[in-house]
């Protein structure tokens, strides 16, 4: 249990992390010329460097979401601690002791893609096509100021008990 402490009370910075992700990607599916891909992944996307700095960034944030969980963690215990004793925290804070503080983080950048290589529609052109689709259906006045029961028009010619579950 001492080792676990020991490695739980450590926060890592921001290089640490990408250093940590880098040398865990160096060990994964690297085939065919270096290039790394999942088993899972379609033949077209081995070897395509689009993909494969996508795949970075991710796993990127991945690990920086983690450590962010973890952080928000620690701000709570540390919240604690403060309320239970301020004083000697701000005396702490003062002789520049922050090591419970957990790091700053700097988000990943999301990778440069070409776009324009890949045949795609654009989320623009997607709503616009949606919307040339479904417009909104024409209800006739009549219809609309009609009594609804159940979602239906009432009618008079039917009988009170037409359509209803009889006990």
């Amino acid at each position: 249990m001492e080792g676990c402490e020991k490695i739980c009370s450590h926060s890592p910075n921001q290089q640490e992390v990408t250093d940590t992700i880098e040398n865990d990607m160096s060990t994964l599916n690297f085939k065919d010329n270096g290039v790394f891909y999942f088993e899972s992944d379609h033949l077209a996307l081995k070897g395509n460097s689009d993909y494969w700095k996508l795949m970075k960034s991710l796993s990127l944030l991945e690990a920086q979401r983690m450590k962010l969980l973890k952080d928000i963690d620690d701000m709570h215990l540390l919240k604690q601690k403060v309320k239970e004793n301020p004083i000697a925290y701000k005396e702490k804070i003062l002789n520049g002791d922050t090591s419970d503080i957990p790091s700053e983080i700097l988000v990943e950048e999301v990778p440069k893609i070409d776009w324009s290589k890949y045949d795609l529609i654009t989320v623009r052109e997607r709503k616009h096509a949606r919307s040339l689709d479904c417009s909104p259906p024409i209800i006739d006045e009549e219809k609309q100021r009609s009594v609804r029961i159940r979602g239906r028009a009432y009618d008079t010619t039917k009988p009170k008990t037409f359509n209803q579950v009889q006990n």
